[in-house]
């Protein structure tokens, strides 16, 4: 499948864009979500490269996330962050 960065890049911010951080009945939920869309932000930002989005999800799924906002939880945030950086590398390996 060839790939469509347009296509990816609108894909990547209407599910972060989804993703509500602020609205969470829990703190714990907030980082969760906060880590989750942030990666999908980066996925975004990412998305204009098959190769470069592999990569950035490659490291964050191995847990190089880079800095970590402040006020979260790091833990509840980089877990999301990672899991949700595996999933979309799972989600691009079954679309191919």
């Amino acid at each position: 499948m060839e790939w469509n960065s347009r296509e990816m890049a609108n894909r990547f911010l209407t599910r972060a864009n989804a993703l509500h951080p602020d609205e969470a009945d829990s703190s714990d939920e907030k980082y969760l979500l906060q880590g989750r869309q942030d990666v999908l932000y980066e996925c975004y930002m990412n998305s204009f490269s098959k190769s470069v989005l592999l990569s950035f999800l490659q490291k964050a799924s191995e847990g190089d996330i880079g800095k970590i906002p402040d006020g979260v939880d790091d833990v509840i945030y980089k877990r999301a962050y990672v899991k949700e950086s595996e999933a979309v590398i799972n989600e691009m390996g079954a679309n191919e």
